[in-house]
């Protein structure tokens, strides 16, 4: 049985992004995927929800806050399930979590003695287009 934690990021979520994509964590990148409403890849996508929250917050003052992402860890007991499974559970988890409209990036880590994903999600959803009337 998982065990998962969450909490509001403040700061640089690119940064987080960075960190949980590491390589050495991550069995070169093969335990990583995510969903963009952009296109974008985890080496860009923070800096692409930085720009989405300014702009929202920019044509809505109310909805100013500091938290610039969602940060969950999914932790697996030792020996309790494979690197594979545990990365399509947490798929299916950030799925649910955001049902499609909003942006994430999920990263299996394989460094501790036991297997655990970090799911960051965007603070908004979708894509925003300065353009339109209606945003997020």
């Amino acid at each position: 049985m998982a065990y998962v934690k969450g909490h509001g990021l403040r700061g640089n979520v690119q940064r987080a992004i960075d960190y949980i994509v590491n390589e050495a964590k991550t069995r070169n990148g093969s335990l990583v995927s995510w969903s963009s409403m952009s296109g974008a890849s985890p080496s860009t996508m923070g800096i692409q929800w930085d720009i989405r929250k300014a702009i929202v917050e920019q044509k809505d003052y109310r909805k100013k806050s500091d938290i610039v992402g969602y940060h969950f860890e999914q932790s697996f007991a030792p020996g309790e399930i494979d690197e594979v499974t545990a990365h399509r559970i947490g798929q299916e988890f950030a799925e649910r979590l955001t049902n499609g409209a909003f942006d994430y990036v999920i990263a299996t880590h394989v460094d501790r003695g036991h297997i655990h994903n970090h799911i960051i999600g965007a603070p908004i959803r979708g894509r925003v287009n300065p353009l339109s009337k209606r945003q997020a």
